[in-house]
């Protein structure tokens, strides 16, 4: 907090949580560190100039099917709307792109294959127990992983990206959004419901409105947990659990009557439970270097 940190009772209950640690004054822009997320905006640029070029036609395919005949590196397009059920017997190419006009659904037991991109130029739902290795999910509108869906994954989207059940993305996984719209009246831009884990970072950016009723908001709820961190411009609505760190420009939580800023309420925030090996994203630093790193698997 800029001014300091309080211990207070909260409608006649005491405080019974603890804090250690060094309370430090500072002033937010220059806490603040920035988050240089170009190159990710970038990629959705890329992916929506794809629908919209006429050279798409030449990767169509009909339907799942079709997989049998494909290779490693190849292009896949869908010019309608798509519903798969995968099993343990379809095969995904390694490092294939997919793309779908319209809404892609994916549900079963299946794997996705690895360093595969699948692009939604709508929404993108997948449920059931679906695996991946390293795979890109990307949504132009809304995206939403439910069941017991178990991956290492980039999610990026320009709307509302959702995690619900017992999903559960690996390290290393990014929680991506920059969208600058409402959904409804739901100004939840990331949620983690239910028994949701995200190993690795969540992210969202962009500064909003000056109000507190104008902030989007990251929401993590009560069994949910995060073992890494936080990055976000706007509200952090924790219920939950986070295994690291929580970088963000207000807390929030409403009770009837009242929206509470800045308040934390029946939640953990706890650096040292968080692996050692935790890595932040590239976006953090100006370093255009890049190296190929061994990632160490979370075991509970």
């Amino acid at each position: 907090g800029y001014n300091q940190i309080e211990r207070s009772t909260f409608k006649g209950f005491p405080f019974r949580g603890s804090f250690t640690g060094k309370a430090k004054k500072k002033n937010m822009r220059d806490f603040f560190p920035a988050f240089q997320y170009e190159f990710l905006e970038d990629q959705l640029d890329k992916n929506t100039s794809f629908f919209e070029s006429d050279s798409k036609n030449q990767f169509s395919v009909r339907d799942l099917s079709e997989l049998t005949q494909l290779h490693e590196g190849d292009t896949l397009y869908f010019s309608s709307s798509q519903e798969w059920s995968v099993n343990q017997t379809t095969t995904f190419p390694k490092d294939i792109v997919v793309l779908v006009e319209g809404n892609l659904t994916i549900t079963g037991d299946g794997n996705l294959g690895t360093y595969t991109t699948f692009v939604a130029r709508d929404t993108m739902s997948i449920g059931g127990s679906v695996t991946a290795t390293h795979a890109i999910l990307s949504a132009g509108t809304f995206m939403e992983l439910g069941d017991q869906v178990s991956m290492n994954a980039q999610l990026i989207s320009k709307g509302r990206i959702q995690l619900r059940d017992q999903v559960y993305l690996t390290y290393p996984s990014m929680v991506y959004t920059s969208t600058t719209t409402f959904l409804g009246e739901q100004q939840e831009v990331i949620h983690l419901q239910d028994e949701s884990t995200v190993d690795g970072t969540l992210v969202y950016p962009i500064e909003t409105g000056t109000f507190n009723q104008e902030q989007f908001r990251i929401k993590i709820d009560e069994n949910a947990l995060v073992r890494g961190s936080i990055y976000n411009q706007g509200q952090t609505e924790l219920a939950g659990t986070v295994y690291g760190s929580v970088l963000t420009k207000q807390f929030f939580f409403y009770e009837s009557p009242t929206i509470y800023i800045n308040w934390i309420k029946d939640a953990e925030i706890d650096i040292t439970k968080r692996p050692q090996d935790f890595i932040v994203p590239i976006g953090f630093s100006d370093s255009t270097k890049y190296v190929i790193l061994h990632w160490k698997e979370v075991i509970e």
